[in-house]
């Protein structure tokens, strides 16, 4: 722009997004994971002192957040495998003082939605919002 060179780069922050390149969202994953890490010890404390509804919403204000936050354009990455769905099933297992993941979603009483559910509830918000119209005009 204006005679000057534009210096290409692999990864940006946007937003609090970050964006590679080749958008695999590897990059914001590990971004979340280590955001979301650093707030497991909080509940671990708090789970000694708190109701099970309480823990929940702590986890809620807390950690799916993080996930919530811009899941409509990278969650389409997440598989079972994924690293942010065995950070949310150690959560759980944390959480609900079970061994196993499934104990631990079981524990939950569908209380707590996994990352591919909140990623398929947003987008069907999404596709209803844009079906009727909701969305502002600019």
């Amino acid at each position: 722009m204006d005679g000057g060179t534009i210096e290409r780069v692999h990864s940006i922050k946007f937003l609090g997004i970050i964006i590679n390149s080749k958008l695999t969202w590897t990059e914001h994953k590990q971004y979340v994971y280590r955001k979301v890490s650093k707030t497991i010890g909080i509940l671990t404390k708090c789970k000694e002192v708190m109701t099970h509804q309480e823990l929940i919403a702590m986890y809620k204000t807390f950690i799916q957040s993080y996930f919530l936050y811009g899941l409509e354009i990278w969650g389409h990455s997440i598989g079972k495998s994924d690293i942010l769905a065995k950070l949310q099933g150690k959560i759980m297992r944390h959480m609900f003082d079970c061994k196993r993941t499934l104990d631990a979603w079981s524990a939950s009483n569908e209380r707590i939605t996994s990352i591919d559910e909140l990623y398929k509830k947003t987008i069907l918000r999404l596709c209803t919002k844009h079906h009727l119209n909701q969305f502002p005009l600019y």
